[in-house]
């Protein structure tokens, strides 16, 4: 039998506000007044919607579309197929990282 440990919560994941400063720009120790170091909701270059949406689904289906016509150009064989496989998954994961790297400089992230 194993013994009961006692575990204590972590008051990080006890907080209920998701946002780390308080609304008072002015009262909160992180930002100092103005300059808040935490994206704002009000962000014109932040994805949301259904933009993130179609974003979000887009590099995640090339992946997974070119995996699967890779096998199915590939041939019969098994062997085939599955090289076939990883050469479309490799190639859909290697244009997803340059689309999302694109998509970052673009919104004036840093890529």
């Amino acid at each position: 039998m194993v013994p009961a440990v006692a575990v204590e919560p972590d008051p990080i994941f006890m907080q209920t506000d998701s946002h780390p400063c308080s609304r008072d720009r002015s009262a909160c120790p992180h930002c100092g007044g103005d300059a808040c170091p935490t994206p704002d909701e009000s962000d014109p270059t932040a994805m949301s919607g259904s933009r993130f949406v179609l974003a979000a689904m887009g590099l995640f289906l090339a992946p997974l579309v070119l995996a699967i016509l890779g096998a199915v150009v590939a041939g019969r064989r098994a062997e085939a197929q599955l090289i076939g496989a990883l050469g479309g998954l490799a190639l859909g994961m290697a244009g997803s990282v340059l689309v999302a790297r694109w998509i970052r400089h673009r919104s004036g992230g840093n890529a």
